[in-house]
């Protein structure tokens, strides 16, 4: 059993290492991504489609419903520190709930129930990116402001907090 758990050790760490062959720069990865609203919070996919510019897909589960978030990036590399990048991006979102939300309306103070719905809106992104030369994992932070449409005709805006850990290669 033990020697089971070395070499099952030993082949992870060799696969990580060889796969991120001491680059900074890569040209897919896929992870997770947490952020402070849950429509933002799941899968990340990001994709490079040159050195500089990146579509990353963010597919989220939240109030029993699917959320979408497509967005593209430009990265660069302003400081002296090649595995350290900044982006900035634009974007939009899809999201569908089924199932029953509560708010309350302000100048009633009636609470108000809504059966599902969807919504959509634009996302505008600015983070910092840092990908490890000695494992194929990359960490990144981002604020992300985004505008909400519903289809109540009601909208909401906020800024979206995130970390992110990817595995790119």
């Amino acid at each position: 059993m033990k020697r089971s758990v070395i070499f099952l050790l030993f082949s992870t760490f060799f696969t990580f290492y060889s796969f991120s062959q001491n680059k900074t720069d890569y040209k897919f990865a896929f992870g997770l991504r947490a952020g402070s609203d849950a429509e933002t919070c799941g899968l990340s996919l990001k994709f490079f489609t040159n050195k500089m510019i990146a579509s990353e897909s963010i597919f989220a589960y939240s109030n029993r419903g699917l959320a979408v978030t497509s967005l593209v990036e430009f990265h660069f590399t302003p400081f002296k520190i090649r595995e350290l990048k900044p982006y900035v991006g634009v974007g939009a979102h899809f999201n569908q709930h089924s199932g029953i939300n509560t708010y309350s309306d302000i100048q009633t103070r009636i609470e108000v129930y809504q059966d599902g719905g969807f919504g959509y809106g634009f996302d505008v992104v600015a983070g910092i990116e840092y990908k490890f030369t000695a494992t194929p994992f990359a960490v990144s932070l981002d604020l992300k402001p985004r505008v909400d449409f519903n289809q109540y005709g009601d909208y909401q805006c906020n800024v979206d907090k995130s970390i992110g850990v990817k595995f790119a290669f």
